[in-house]
């Protein structure tokens, strides 16, 4: 059972068994896009309001992993409690909401007014070219790309070789920089999925997010050897009030980039905190991420383990008697599972994060792992053979983003090294003040294609 107390309430608000929150079967919960059970992971996006408190009690064995995150506001602020069912009112916004991010798919929050521009552009080996710019301010409400004639095979390369940047206003850099299958929300070349902010459909690939600028260019570019044609169309509106009143979105694709960070630091007692975001000097709010993981290490022969597999890491923090050694021989060493890392968030400068999560599967909407494909709103593995080799997951911080008024830091735990090899890379969303820069810059073609190794199957 899981009993939730409001406000200092000396019986429970709500009584009920703890699955029934996520099961879709009993109001005042039942909404199936925003509660889903996501192989074996339950997740629930319905608010709970409290003007004063809130006591979230279960009983004995009811449950064993669990996050709960919840948002405080300024004192003054009024907020409706929870007492126990919805209103009508309430079950009307709720059931909007559900019907909305069940749409899931391209161009969703486009309206009749918007402006459309179509463009077909072909890019030759090594070229660059911009793909649309506006001089007025408005925001992106949709970005679509064509589907391109591709084997999987072929995109593992074709979608890092090409390129997407977008500068806001005047700034001297841009803000938006992925390779152009990352973008659209999937490393590890094309797979198919839908959610609410992005996905890949037969017939296009779709960014939802929302992008307002003063002034904005679009550039695209090809790094491969072979020409290519994209066809693209994009939805811009107006905005009401003042564009500079809005935060500016960005999106950067990196791997292992520590800037801002001390990356010493990160491989002693820091170990094995592995960096998403670091971002300081502004304000603004973090939309989550998407991970490609590179693990092949079940599939090795003898040879490929003697030549990368490495027993522990060097430094004094993992020497011989230290807790970090003792935790590495007994519980990492032996596991191929890439699963176990916290996501861990750092808000204004905090020594302790204050989003400290339970497991690498959980914060992307799933439990225990699985090989299993899924996608949803806001949470999707989008490529996965039974937990080996390439993996794609997908987590949108919509309902639950986190703002932040001076800096935001995002790590992910990560067990084993580079040349286990585990390899991560990442794609990170977040929005911040307009006319403010991030650390991330381009990533050479050398590091985006190619750098995993290729495993050759074990002989009998």
């Amino acid at each position: 059972m899981r009993d939730i107390y409001i406000d200092g309430a000396k019986q429970p608000t709500l009584s009920m068994p703890f699955l029934d929150m996520f099961n879709n079967k009993k109001p005042p919960f039942n909404y199936p896009e925003l509660v889903r059970i996501l192989a074996r992971g339950q997740n629930f996006y319905i608010p709970i309001g409290f003007q004063k408190s809130i006591r979230i009690k279960g009983t004995k064995n009811w449950g064993k992993y669990y996050q709960i995150s919840y948002t405080t506001f300024p004192k003054t602020t009024t907020v409706p409690s929870f007492r126990g069912t919805f209103s009508e009112s309430d079950r009307a916004a709720l059931r909007k909401v559900n019907d909305q991010w069940g749409q899931r798919g391209p161009e969703i929050y486009v309206s009749p007014n918007d402006n459309v521009k179509q463009v077909t552009v072909r890019l030759e080996p090594g070229q660059e070219k911009v793909l649309a710019s506006y001089d007025n301010p408005a925001a992106i409400t949709s970005l679509t790309m064509d589907r391109p004639e591709l084997t999987w095979e072929e995109s593992l390369d074709v979608l890092r070789e090409l390129t997407i940047s977008i500068t806001w206003d005047d700034d001297s850099k841009p803000v938006v920089w992925s390779p152009i299958g990352d973008f659209f929300g999937t490393g590890a070349g094309e797979n198919l999925f839908k959610s609410l902010t992005m996905g890949m459909t037969v017939d296009k690939y779709y960014s939802n997010w929302y992008m307002p600028f003063s002034k904005a260019k679009v550039v695209l570019r090809n790094d491969g050897d072979q020409p290519r044609e994209l066809r693209f169309t994009i939805h811009t509106a107006k905005v009401n009030g003042d564009v500079n009143d809005l935060l500016r979105f960005h999106c950067k694709w990196h791997r292992d980039d520590y800037s801002g960070l001390d990356k010493q630091r990160f491989s002693e007692d820091r170990w094995p905190d592995w960096p998403i975001l670091k971002t300081s000097g502004t304000a603004g709010r973090f939309c989550g991420f998407q991970l490609h993981i590179w693990n092949p290490f079940p599939l090795w022969n003898e040879a490929l383990r003697e030549k990368y597999q490495r027993s522990v890491p060097e430094g004094d923090f993992f020497a011989r008697g230290t807790a970090a050694r003792e935790f590495f021989d007994d519980e990492v060493s032996q596991d191929y599972w890439w699963g176990e890392g916290d996501e861990k968030f750092f808000v204004d400068g905090e020594k302790m994060p204050s989003t400290f999560g339970t497991g690498s599967e959980d914060y992307f909407g799933y439990a225990w792992g699985t090989p299993e494909k899924f996608d949803s709103s806001l949470e999707c593995q989008t490529r996965n053979h039974e937990n080996i080799g390439h993996i794609a997951i997908v987590r949108c911080q919509i309902a639950d983003n986190v703002p932040f008024h001076k800096s935001f830091e995002a790590t992910i735990e990560k067990y084993h090294g580079n040349n286990w090899p585990l390899l991560y890379a990442t794609t990170v969303r977040w929005y911040q003040t307009p006319a403010t820069e991030d650390p991330y810059r381009q990533v050479a073609l050398k590091k985006r294609v190619r750098y995993y190794v290729q495993p050759k199957p074990r002989q009998n």
